[in-house]
């Protein structure tokens, strides 16, 4: 039987039996896809197969054909797609890879095509490989930015007449609706508009280390009041961290 060609994303990595993995995937040509790895290495080529899987690894992957949306799918070999080892090596570029693997993982769960998002992907796992990305802010940009492919991007601006944003609606508010549920204090607000305009290139100062976990596990809840999906917040931990 013919194998399938797909270009794959990993978001995590699930042990299957004694020396097995299930690496559930997020592809440019099926979506969200699921691989059964057996075994330590590749039937087809005899490589050795866990040091190709980690959080946001970019690999070509030759699977089983699927008979329907949803089905797990075969192994039959791996090969890198981009050669990324700084995410690997460096202990904050990992760190994040898992945070942003761990927040991915349940949103990209349809087993269709979307180029947009693939794209968006592809370009955020090369920037966060890259020596001179830096790093202090890049997860909270990444959240913001993926809002933006989603369709749900944060509205209006941050200024005198608007310095709060309303998480559930969206958009940036009124002073008077300081103290009301799911609305950010001034601070919290500005950093959030600093971000959405400068995006990485925000200064660590303009986000202080003690506001960058809240702040991002904010990004997270806005995530889920927008698209309804819970999202892990686990790895977040690690994250702070290294903001302490």
């Amino acid at each position: 039987m013919p194998s399938e060609l797909v270009h794959a994303l990993v978001l995590q990595l699930t042990p299957y039996a004694d020396e097995g993995l299930l690496v559930h995937a997020f592809t440019r040509e099926q979506g969200y896809l699921t691989i059964m790895a057996k075994g330590k290495r590749s039937r087809a080529s005899g490589i050795r197969l866990r040091p190709y899987f980690y959080p946001f690894s970019l690999l070509r992957l030759s699977v089983s054909p699927s008979r329907r949306a949803g089905d797990i799918v075969g192994l039959r070999d791996v090969e890198p797609l981009e050669r990324i080892p700084l995410i690997t090596q460096d202990y904050p570029r990992s760190a994040i890879a898992m945070y942003l693997s761990s927040v991915l993982r349940p949103l990209l769960t349809d087993h269709f095509p979307n180029m947009e998002m693939w794209d968006f992907l592809y370009r955020q796992v090369l920037l966060l490989a890259h020596h001179d990305t830096p790093l202090s802010v890049f997860p909270h940009v990444v959240l913001l930015e993926l809002t933006g492919v989603l369709g749900i991007s944060p509205q209006g601006e941050w200024g005198r007449e608007t310095p709060l944003f309303n998480l559930q609606d969206g958009r940036f508010v009124e002073s008077y609706y300081l103290g009301r549920e799911h609305v950010l204090n001034q601070e919290y607000s500005q950093v959030l508009s600093m971000l959405n305009r400068y995006g990485v290139q925000t200064g660590s100062a303009d986000c202080p280390r003690s506001i960058r976990g809240p702040l991002l596990r904010h990004l997270a809840r806005y995530l889920e009041l927008h698209t309804g999906v819970r999202l892990a917040s686990k790895a977040l931990e690690v994250l702070e961290g290294l903001w302490v």
